[in-house]
């Protein structure tokens, strides 16, 4: 599979690698599931993790513009991963997850060992306070101590799941997750 990115992508990932330094910068096509090991995602023991994420039907200039602002200290990150093909033609219902149209998931994390970084942490939770106006939703897979934001993660497949885990899981057993409470 070839791609070649757009000029437009490469003027606006020019206006981001302006913050500071970029440890890693990528515009190209992958199969899912080589983007899902790109990602990375070690467990690491004994580091810590805070993090904020939702999807984004559009990329907006000014979201570019209020990350470009508000550049994160080292301990933290964001990016964005771009939802579209084999993800975006299944209908809603198809399982639990229900961001079925083109768009991004965005992420905001900071992540440690030893004492914890307020300026990591604080500023998470600012450009959060920023994209959040602009996301619909979120992958369940990425919320972290949100709660209450099980809805989002299941859209209108909640009330399906909720009587599912009426009938499989009345009691509420299998709880330690992003929880649909039974019907």
């Amino acid at each position: 599979m070839s791609f070649t990115p757009t000029p437009r992508a490469h003027r606006d990932l020019a206006r981001l690698y302006k913050i500071g330094r970029v440890a890693l910068a990528s515009v190209k096509r992958l199969a899912y599931l080589d983007a899902q090991a790109a990602a990375g995602f070690p467990v690491v023991w004994g580091w810590s993790s805070y993090q904020r994420s939702g999807f984004v039907p559009t990329i907006t200039d000014w979201i570019i513009d209020a990350i470009a602002s508000t550049p994160p200290p080292v301990e933290a990150e964001l990016w964005f991963a771009h939802m579209h093909g084999e993800i975006s033609r299944k209908p809603i219902d198809f399982n639990a997850y229900h961001q079925r149209r083109p768009g991004f998931t965005f992420w905001a994390e900071a992540d440690w060992e030893g004492p914890e970084p307020r300026d990591a942490i604080l500023w998470v939770d600012r450009i959060w306070e920023i994209v959040r106006p602009a996301t619909d939703g979120v992958y369940v897979n990425m919320l972290d101590v949100e709660l209450g934001r099980e809805r989002e993660a299941y859209g209108a497949n909640y009330s399906r799941l909720a009587e599912l885990k009426k009938k499989y899981d009345p009691d509420d057993f299998f709880r330690m997750n992003v929880n649909v409470k039974p019907a």
